[in-house]
C-alpha cells in the first residue's frame, strides 16, 4: 500500500527530474504517482507542462484542465494553461486563465506580467503597463517584466523611462538580447541614433539569430546616413526569417531612398504583409490589375495610405486612361472634391464609396508605379495634374483680400508642422523629426517684402499665426479643393515634409521642402531637387535635428528672391 508520503517522495523526485531538464524521467515520475493517485492534481497540471515543451500543446491543455478540475483554486495551474493557450494564438483565452490566476493570488508576478504582455500585443498599453508594475512590485527582481515594462513605456511615449527600464533590465541580465534591443529602440526614438547602435549590435552578439534585432540595426544604419551597412542588415534578418515582411518593406525603402526604384518598387510589394498594413490589404472579388491594357474596362483605384501619397500617385490615373481604362478614383474624403478634376478620372468616390459598383479589376495606389515600371528617368511629371476650379480661386481671392492680404510683395505660404497623431505616441514621435514650432521661422519672417500666408492646418497650442504676422484664414478651409484654391494666389510655398507640400507640387507651385535628415524615401538621399515635382527645391538637414541651418539657408535664398538676385523655379504663376 502506497502512503502519502511515499507519494509526496515519488512526485519531489520527479519534480527534480523535471527542473533539471530530464524530461523523459520527470514524466514517467509522474505518471508513477498518477497509476497511484489518478486525482494527484499536481502531477497532471505538471504533465501538462512537459506535453506543452515538447510540442503537444492539445495534450498539454486536456492535462491541465484536468488538474484545474480537480482543483479550481491553484493560481499555478491557471497561469500554465494560460501559457499554453498562449502559445497557440488563443490569447483571448489565456487573458482569462491570467485574470483567474489574480483571482486567486492577486500579487503574482508571472500572471500580471503575462496578462501585460497581451494586453501590450492589443495596443492597451497603459494597462500593459500597470501590470508590469504590478509585478515588478510583487518581484522587483523580475528582469523580463522589466524588459516588458521598459517597451510599453515607449509604447506610451515616456522614453526616458523606457530607457531606464532597458538600463536596469540589463544590469539585472546582462546577457538579454531582448533587454539591449528594447533599449536600442527607445534610444533611437530619443534621436540617440550612435547608442542605439551599440545596443542592437550587442543584441546580434548575445542572440545571432535574433532577425528582430538585425532589422531594427538596418532602420538605424538608415536613420544615420548609412544606406549601404542597412541593406545588408536587412539581408541578414532575411537569412535569417526569409518571411520577414517587416524587413522587406524597410529593405525596399532604402533601395527606392537611393533610386533604386524598379527593385524598390518590386519589394514594396511585400507591405501587405507587414504588422503595419495587414489590416489594410483588400482583397475584392475582383482580380488586381497585372499591367494589362483596358480595351475600355473598368478598374478602381484605391488610396491606401496619407493623403500626401494620394496626392503623389494620383498622377499615374491619366496614364492609366491612355491606357484605354476607365477608372474609378476612391480616395480620402478631403481629397475628393479636388479630384474630381483629375485628368482621365471617369469617376471620383470618397473612402469606400465604390462598393457596390462595377469594375472589372482594381489596383491601390501605390502599386501602380511598379505596372509602369517608373525608374528616375521615367517618372511621370507632367505638371500640374492637379488644380482647383475657377470659382473656387476667386472666392478664395476675395477671403484673402478681407483678410487684409496687400497685394504687393511676394506671397508665401507656410507649413511647419505635420499631423501630431496624438492619438499614438509613437507617431507623435515620429512626427517630430519632421515638424518645427511657428517661433523657429523667425529667421524666414524677417526677410522684408513677404506677406506670408498660414496654410498650417492644425496649431499647436500657443501658436497665433496672426501675431506672428502671418494671413490666416485656414479655419475656413473646408478640404483640400479650398487649400488648393489658397495656394493659386500664392508665389511660393515653403513647408515641412506634408500633405500640402505634395499639394503645392502636383500644382506646379514653386515650393522648398525644410527637409529632415533621416528623410522619407521619396525625396532620395543627396539631392535639392525632386524628380517627382519639378518645382521643388529641398533645404536640407546634415545632421538630425539641425533646422536652425535649413532654415537660415531658406531665409537666405528668400531674400535673394525679393533682391532679385535668384529667381523663383518656373511654375504656375498666383491668380489674381
Amino acid at each position: 500500500m502506497t502512503t502519502q508520503t511515499d507519494l509526496a517522495a515519488l512526485h519531489l523526485l520527479a519534480v527534480q527530474h523535471h527542473q533539471a531538464g530530464r524530461l523523459a524521467e520527470a514524466e514517467a515520475g509522474y505518471r508513477q504517482v498518477l497509476a497511484r493517485d489518478p486525482r494527484h492534481a499536481d502531477s497532471l497540471n505538471l504533465l501538462g507542462v512537459i506535453a506543452a515543451q515538447c510540442g503537444h500543446p492539445d495534450a498539454a491543455i486536456e492535462l491541465i484542465a484536468q488538474a484545474i478540475r480537480l482543483n479550481d483554486g491553484v493560481a499555478g495551474y491557471h497561469i500554465n494553461l494560460g501559457l499554453t493557450e498562449q502559445g497557440r494564438g488563443r490569447t483571448d483565452v489565456a487573458a482569462e486563465c491570467y485574470r483567474r490566476a489574480l483571482e486567486l493570488a492577486p500579487e503574482d508576478a508571472d500572471a500580471h506580467n503575462n496578462l501585460g504582455i497581451i494586453l501590450q500585443d492589443q495596443g492597451q498599453f497603459d494597462a500593459a503597463a500597470a501590470h508590469f508594475e504590478r509585478s515588478l512590485a510583487a518581484r522587483p527582481d523580475h528582469a523580463e517584466a522589466l524588459i516588458n515594462l521598459g517597451l510599453a513605456r515607449r509604447n506610451q511615449g515616456r522614453l526616458e523611462e523606457a530607457v531606464a527600464c532597458g538600463e536596469r533590465a540589463i544590469a539585472l541580465r546582462p546577457n538579454s538580447a531582448e533587454a539591449c534591443n528594447n533599449l536600442g529602440l527607445a534610444l533611437e526614438n530619443l534621436g540617440r541614433v550612435e547608442a542605439a547602435l551599440t545596443h542592437y549590435r550587442q543584441a546580434l552578439v548575445l542572440r545571432p539569430d535574433y532577425a528582430e534585432a538585425a532589422n531594427n540595426l538596418g532602420l538605424a544604419l538608415q536613420h544615420a546616413g548609412q544606406d549601404e551597412a542597412a541593406l545588408a542588415q536587412f539581408d541578414h534578418a532575411l537569412a535569417l526569417r526569409p518571411d520577414y515582411a517587416e524587413a522587406q518593406l524597410n529593405q525596399s525603402m532604402v533601395r527606392l531612398l537611393t533610386g533604386a526604384l524598379r527593385p524598390g518598387w518590386r519589394q514594396y510589394e511585400e507591405r501587405w504583409r507587414s504588422r503595419q498594413m495587414a489590416s489594410d490589404r483588400r482583397d475584392l472579388a475582383v482580380p488586381r490589375w497585372d499591367g494589362s491594357a483596358g480595351e475600355g474596362r473598368t478598374i478602381l483605384i484605391w488610396a491606401e495610405q496619407g493623403l500626401g501619397d494620394s496626392l503623389q500617385f494620383c498622377r499615374y490615373v491619366p496614364l492609366l486612361a491612355e491606357r484605354g481604362w476607365r477608372v474609378i478614383v476612391e480616395v480620402q474624403p478631403p481629397l475628393a472634391r479636388l479630384f474630381r478634376g483629375l485628368a482621365g478620372a471617369a469617376a471620383v468616390v470618397a473612402t469606400d464609396a465604390a462598393t457596390g459598383m462595377r469594375f472589372d479589376c482594381h489596383c491601390p495606389m501605390m502599386s501602380l508605379p511598379q505596372h509602369f515600371d517608373t525608374v528616375l528617368d521615367t517618372i511621370p511629371a507632367r505638371l500640374p495634374y492637379l488644380s482647383p476650379e475657377a470659382a473656387d480661386v476667386a472666392r478664395w481671392g476675395k477671403c484673402l483680400a478681407a483678410s487684409g492680404l496687400p497685394p504687393d510683395g511676394i506671397r508665401v505660404g507656410l507649413v511647419w508642422a505635420g499631423n501630431a497623431r496624438r492619438h499614438s505616441p509613437l507617431l507623435t514621435i515620429a512626427d517630430s523629426r519632421r515638424s518645427i514650432g511657428l517661433d523657429q521661422l523667425a529667421p524666414v519672417l524677417a526677410v522684408a517684402g513677404v506677406r506670408f500666408v498660414s496654410l498650417q492646418k492644425d496649431l499647436r497650442p500657443g501658436e497665433a499665426p496672426a501675431e506672428r504676422g502671418l494671413v490666416d484664414v485656414m479655419d475656413k478651409i473646408g478640404d483640400f479643393a479650398d487649400t488648393a484654391a489658397l495656394i493659386a494666389h500664392l508665389d511660393l510655398v515653403i513647408a515641412v515634409d506634408t500633405s500640402t507640400l505634395h499639394l503645392a507640387g502636383a500644382m506646379a507651385k514653386p515650393v522648398w521642402l525644410l527637409n529632415r535628415f533621416d528623410t522619407c524615401w521619396r525625396w532620395l538621399r543627396g539631392r535639392d531637387d525632386s524628380p517627382w515635382y519639378p518645382t521643388l527645391r529641398q533645404f536640407r538637414q546634415t545632421r538630425s535635428g539641425a533646422w536652425d541651418e535649413v532654415i537660415a539657408a531658406a531665409a537666405t535664398a528668400l531674400q535673394r528672391v525679393v533682391a532679385g538676385q535668384e529667381i523663383l523655379m518656373q511654375g504656375t504663376t498666383r491668380q489674381e
